[in-house]
């Protein structure tokens, strides 16, 4: 189903940082370029607490959480061709699996990520795991194939801080892993901040606005040194509120008619069977409130792509506040808002005498 923001796609990230690597590379003078990858930023607020950056918008992929989009974003691939479709659905031998969780086999295509470009292009790749250090599973080793991963330092998965301290751990991370560069090696360091973590619980806060101007000026401080910086994110988050009937709905299609749900955040599919399609669909089109949207679908995912094969048959899709979220979210993602589509793709970049030099 073609999304209706009139953007290039997050798929574009992977060129437009390759792009970058190989101007840089070509004049002689090859930088380091840090990418800072921040979960859960919308457009919007980018473009207003990182002046000191050049910004162009994205539009991410549905549904709009991070095991799909971040995927698209570093592999260049639609979730047709990668395969994930979202958080809890099924793997290749049909059983429901939690991606985050799930250490299986997931077959697919490989065509590389952002940090095979930065190899062959002679960069240094590494990766940062930050707030995925939790999160040993197989996506996370998809999504990283070929980097040289920094362990120890985590941002919104560690204990509470406020912006200046957060902003603090981050430049610390960033700086213990050019410590472990091998000398003058020009590098591509990926760096991962789950601030969707905060989102989910405090929404766009005071707290988190001034960590976003917080960014902006280490991003300054670093582009001063000759490094090339960017920031992209995933998605943004809109309000959601809790509604217990939309539960209790598809726990009763759970029981009446043997159905499995899956997905997550503001979008949730159904897998029904085809004898039971049509009186699912009728149960549910009497009892959904008129906030929430039925998809066949076949409308997001081409029939006989991989995830098509691995998402539900029927997409309810939140259109409203009002859907399901887990406790003490005020807010959430998954579905088609604007907040959720549009992300930032951020540029800081300053020509100095210090550009040359690789530490």
């Amino acid at each position: 189903m073609p999304l209706a923001i009139d953007l290039p796609s997050i798929t574009t990230f992977r060129a437009r940082l390759q792009q970058l690597l190989a101007d840089s590379a070509d004049t002689g003078d090859r930088r380091h370029v840090l990418v800072l990858a921040i979960d859960g930023i919308p457009l919007s607020l980018a473009e207003e607490f990182w002046p000191e950056s050049r910004i162009d918008g994205l539009r991410s992929v549905f549904p709009t959480t991070s095991s799909t989009a971040w995927l698209s974003s570093l592999t260049g691939q639609q979730p047709e061709q990668h395969g994930i479709p979202g958080v809890v659905f099924r793997d290749d031998s049909g059983h429901l699996v939690n991606v985050f969780e799930y250490r299986g086999a997931f077959c697919g295509s490989d065509a590389g990520n952002i940090f095979s470009d930065a190899a062959a292009l002679e960069y240094w790749p590494v990766a940062i795991l930050g707030d995925w250090e939790p999160y040993e599973c197989t996506w996370r080793t998809m999504l990283l194939k070929g980097a040289h991963l920094v362990e120890g330092h985590r941002f919104y998965t560690a204990a509470p801080a406020n912006p200046g301290a957060m902003r603090d751990r981050v430049h610390g991370a960033i700086q213990s892993a050019l410590e472990r560069l091998p000398p003058g090696q020009p590098s591509l360091l990926w760096c991962f901040i789950d601030a969707d973590r905060h989102v989910h619980r405090r929404g766009y806060d005071s707290d988190l606005v001034h960590w976003l101007s917080a960014i902006d000026d280490l991003a300054a401080d670093f582009a001063s040194r000759g490094f090339i910086v960017v920031a992209h994110s995933d998605h943004g988050l809109v309000r959601t509120v809790h509604d217990p009937e939309i539960v209790s709905l598809l726990a009763g299609i759970e029981a009446d008619f043997g159905c499995e749900i899956g997905g997550a955040g503001r979008t949730r599919w159904i897998y029904a069977g085809q004898s039971d399609m049509d009186r699912v669909v009728s149960a549910l089109e009497r009892s959904l409130p008129s906030t929430v949207r039925l998809f066949p679908a076949d409308l997001f995912f081409r029939p006989g792509s991989l995830a098509r094969a691995r998402s539900g048959d029927l997409m309810l899709v939140a259109q409203g506040d009002e859907f399901m979220t887990f406790s003490g979210h005020i807010f959430d993602h998954g579905s088609l808002t604007e907040t959720e589509l549009r992300v930032p793709f951020a540029v800081w970049s300053a020509n100095s005498a210090n550009g040359s030099q690789l530490r």
